[in-house]
């Protein structure tokens, strides 16, 4: 007896998907709209048994909520901005930039074979200006938003100092206090 051909079945659907753009979302009046959100991926390494439980559980309520006849917005994105990616870059010794991207194009490969459900026409990357541009847009020094589409960051003084290390001080603080308590 022949095994069960999952690639093929399984190939088959997911193409039919993407053709007919099952999964993509549009103004469709009189239809309910649901925002189907979660968590973005760091995309320094490869998916892992904890990004799968995180996106079947998505997967399965953007298609049961499709099969109901809802307007499911369910995109993807990607956490790609700052240390975890920086530090695989480093690890690699590849620039940052390039191997994100190469991350990004990997996992949305292994996402593909997992066969999971995204609105990929809305796909977000925070290391791109295109996304952060607009993170950087509402503060300027003069309490007025900046504008969205300038070129070039905002002036220096425009986003309040850095400090060290907040995190730190606030927890050294509450254990002395604590200590002090006991």
């Amino acid at each position: 007896m022949a095994g069960y051909p999952h690639e093929a079945i399984e190939r088959k659907w997911q193409s039919r998907w993407a053709d007919e753009r099952t999964f993509y979302v549009d103004e469709a009046p009189g239809r309910p709209k649901f925002y189907n959100l979660q968590m973005y991926p760091y995309p320094s390494g490869d998916l892992h048994m904890g990004h799968i439980r995180n996106y079947s559980y998505t997967d399965l309520l953007t298609r049961y909520l499709t099969m109901k006849g809802h307007n499911v917005l369910a995109p993807m994105g990607w956490d790609s901005f700052g240390l975890p990616a920086e530090n695989a870059a480093i690890s690699t010794g590849i620039h940052p930039r390039v191997f994100t991207e190469q991350r990004i194009e990997k996992m949305k490969q292994q996402l593909g074979l997992l066969g999971a459900v995204y609105d990929w026409s809305r796909e977000v990357a925070v290391h791109t200006p295109e996304y952060y541009r607009w993170t950087q847009c509402c503060s300027s020094s003069s309490g007025t938003p900046a504008s969205p589409t300038r070129s070039t960051p905002p002036s220096t003084g425009a986003l309040p100092a850095r400090r060290s290390s907040p995190t730190s001080r606030w927890w050294a603080t509450e254990s002395a206090s604590a200590a002090g308590r006991r």
